[in-house]
């Protein structure tokens, strides 16, 4: 899996980038704005060509899967841990045939977590890219039997070490991001991932 996580802050023309995104072969989109509203997320999603929200996942106003055909939703810690209180939740996402995800910070609650998610992120696997300070831990799930990406400080360089320590695939940000050149770093990074996870 390749996914590809919004920047925190807006940028100029970031709908038309991420549909370009889409264009040149993005398996699946994070949208996550945790400080935009929801009128802000509908204008977004609008600017989006239909035929792309099926690879979209949004992380906020869960009522938007309903009104677009998104792909699913990534869980914040708080609402993972009330997921046993919010079973209707789970059994609208599953009818609707839509994903649950959600980040996680060490292996231990990965493995202890209920087995209700399509895939997990785990970070910083690297030293992050778009988070000073935020050092990467190498961490190792080979024996771990869940979809698992990497997240943190993923580069065209370090792909081929993330399938070594055994993720199912990688989360990428500060690398597309953070360049002048989204689009550009896009396919570099994204030609590494399917040469090295050897997708065709």
């Amino acid at each position: 899996m390749f996914v590809v996580i919004a920047p925190e802050k807006h940028i100029c023309s970031e709908s038309e980038i991420v549909t370009k995104l889409f264009e040149a072969g993005l398996e699946i989109f994070h949208l996550r704005k945790p400080n935009m509203s929801k009128m802000f997320l509908e204008h977004y999603l609008q600017k989006i060509p239909e035929q792309f929200h099926k690879r979209i996942v949004i992380d906020s106003f869960p009522e938007l899967l309903e009104k677009y055909d998104l792909k699913g939703f990534h869980l914040k810690d708080k609402q993972r841990e009330m997921i046993c209180d919010i079973n209707d939740f789970k059994a609208n996402i599953s009818k609707r045939k839509q994903t649950l995800s959600s980040s996680f910070h060490n292996i231990e609650d990965i493995i202890n977590c209920e087995d209700f998610l399509d895939y997990y992120f785990l970070s910083p696997v690297f030293d992050s890219i778009s988070k000073e300070n935020y050092l990467g831990k190498e961490l190792e799930v080979k024996n771990i039997d869940k979809k698992i990406l990497a997240l943190g400080g993923i580069k065209p360089e370090n792909i081929l070490k993330t399938k070594d320590l055994g993720y199912s695939g990688v989360a990428i940000l500060g690398f597309i991001w953070n360049d002048e050149q989204p689009i550009e770093r896009f396919k570099e990074i994204y030609k590494s991932y399917k040469n090295i996870y050897r997708i065709v």
